[in-house]
């Protein structure tokens, strides 16, 4: 679902100079989240830069953005901007990786449990030779 919205930003004028940028962002964020009726509020790069061009000390007066949401998140991009969510490739990256590991502790596992076995086998032998020459 994408949406865009104007954000009228003039609340962030009442704050002192050096908090009203961030004071905007968090006001977008607010916005973001009392619309789009959801927890998490990601900025896009290019918004955030958007919003620091003037420094802490002039953020702009309105800013029209794009909001995609998707699941239980909210994308917020710069309506120039074209709305790209994150790429779930790294995510399902990471749970291969993540198998990798897996596999591998369990290979280290049972190389483990085999030099074990041979341990003991060895030592078997060991005793029953001992007791033969014994006998």
């Amino acid at each position: 679902m994408e949406v865009v919205f104007t954000i009228n930003l003039r609340d962030a004028y009442l704050k002192p100079r050096t908090k009203r940028t961030p004071t905007a962002i968090s006001l977008i964020k607010d916005y973001i989240k009392r619309h789009m009726k959801t927890r998490d509020v990601k900025l896009s790069i290019k918004l955030n830069a958007f919003m620091w061009q003037r420094s802490i000390g002039k953020p702009p007066r309105k800013v029209k953005v794009k909001c995609v949401k998707d699941k239980d998140v909210a994308y917020v991009f710069y309506f120039e901007e074209e709305a790209k969510l994150p790429v779930k490739e790294k995510q399902e990256e990471k749970k291969e990786k993540t198998e990798k590991k897996e596999e591998k502790k369990i290979e280290q596992k049972v190389k483990e449990e085999n030099k074990k076995e041979k341990k003991n086998e060895t030592k078997k032998e060991e005793k029953t030779k001992k007791a033969s020459k014994k006998s």
